[in-house]
């Protein structure tokens, strides 16, 4: 008994295609195999045009319309490919067309050598030109190294002559050596510049050794109109700190201090304050939610006795070096609650503004003004 031979896959392919390929022959024989056929395909057709399976161009969106053309453009090519490779398997060429052939080929590979050898003649001219381009490139490149060395040694010197390390007649003579000057004169010049650079020394070196304190009272000694004339204030923030801070003196102190800008203003605003929380001005709410919290203080809230016209005319029999109206009202520390309105509130009977000691400065514009039973907003 044989066994049965192993068949592999593309083998079992062949032998169906061969099989499905005469099925069809017979068909297209059979007249009416090939109508029946012919009619499946039909409602085969028609089925997949209502199931939206097969449309119309028409029908198509634009990226429908790119692929279904990039499919047929690839069907037509093999399509015109197998119909090609049949009539040249069938077609016999004559000798004569041969040689036009060969002919063809060889005006090609002229061509192609024409072509390679102008290419080659650009190539050689482009080296060129890069070479002359590097080489200038390497010269400039020399030349700014050259440049670049010189200002870092000059550079070197003029530190040098500017460094502490370096003793005072180093730098004159340094001084001296680059510069043109008589010889006659050369000695005087150099006497007085060796004082110069001495005290410069001598001033930096002292004010290292001094405290805080008096290291303000040097710079007051130094920031004179010699100085300012001369304009060496650059050259002295090299020996010491210069600024141009303003100061004022104080009899009880000796070191004079910064000048504050709003020590005025503050002091105004603490005599406002004081003479508006005093009892024969302002009375003081009872109540336990009567109060103000700013920045964690807490703050009771006081009524006004009188208008502000007539407690201005009292608080300039007290300070006389107060003047102004709008003073009053720049620093008065006023405020009215959101919500309430002056009617709701429980005034002293001659009428009067509420208002909230506060610590900070609220400034009110001068244009407020405050009446018998009326309250000042913000």
């Amino acid at each position: 008994m044989s066994g049965h031979r192993k068949i592999s896959d593309e083998e079992r392919k062949r032998i169906k295609r061969d099989r499905e390929r005469e099925r069809r022959r017979k068909i297209r024989e059979d007249p009416e195999k090939r109508e029946e056929q012919r009619e499946k395909e039909h409602q085969k057709y028609l089925r997949q045009r209502k199931n939206k399976q097969r449309k119309l161009v028409s029908e198509m969106t634009e990226r429908e319309i790119r692929s279904q053309r990039k499919k047929w453009t690839q069907y037509t090519k093999s399509h015109r490919d197998r119909l090609r490779l049949r009539s040249s398997e069938n077609a016999h060429v004559p000798d004569h067309l041969t040689k036009q052939l060969d002919g063809r080929k060889e005006h090609a590979i002229k061509k192609s050598n024409r072509m390679k050898l102008k290419r080659h003649r650009e190539k050689r001219k482009n080296e060129a030109k890069i070479a002359d381009l590097k080489k200038k490139v390497g010269k400039w490149k020399k030349k700014y190294s050259r440049l670049k060395k010189s200002m870092h040694q000059n550079k070197n010197v003029a530190q040098q002559t500017s460094s502490p390390s370096v003793s005072p007649g180093t730098r004159v003579q340094q001084i001296i050596e680059r510069s043109s000057i008589q010889q006659k004169r050369v000695d005087e010049i150099k006497k007085q510049l060796i004082f110069g650079e001495t005290i410069k020394d001598q001033l930096s070196e002292s004010y290292k050794s001094l405290s805080p304190k008096e290291k303000k009272v040097f710079r007051k000694i130094m920031d004179g109109k010699i100085i300012k004339k001369y304009k060496l204030q650059r050259t002295c923030s090299k020996v010491f700190r210069y600024t141009k801070t303003r100061v004022v003196e104080y009899s009880h102190r000796n070191v004079d201090v910064k000048y504050q800008k709003n020590r005025r203003a503050s002091e105004n605003r603490n005599k406002i304050v004081a003479f508006l929380q005093e009892d024969v001005n302002s009375r003081i709410c009872p109540g336990k939610k009567d109060y103000v919290t700013k920045n964690k203080f807490t703050y009771q809230k006081r009524y006004l006795t009188n208008t502000l016209k007539n407690l201005f005319k009292e608080f300039c029999k007290k300070y006389a070096d107060v003047k102004g109206h709008t003073l009053l009202l720049w620093f008065l520390p006023q405020r009215k609650q959101p919500g309430e309105r002056p009617d709701d509130v429980n005034c002293c009977s001659c009428g009067s503004a509420m208002f909230e000691l506060l610590p900070p400065l609220l400034r009110v514009p001068p244009w407020l003004r405050c009446a018998a039973g009326t309250a000042v907003p913000l």
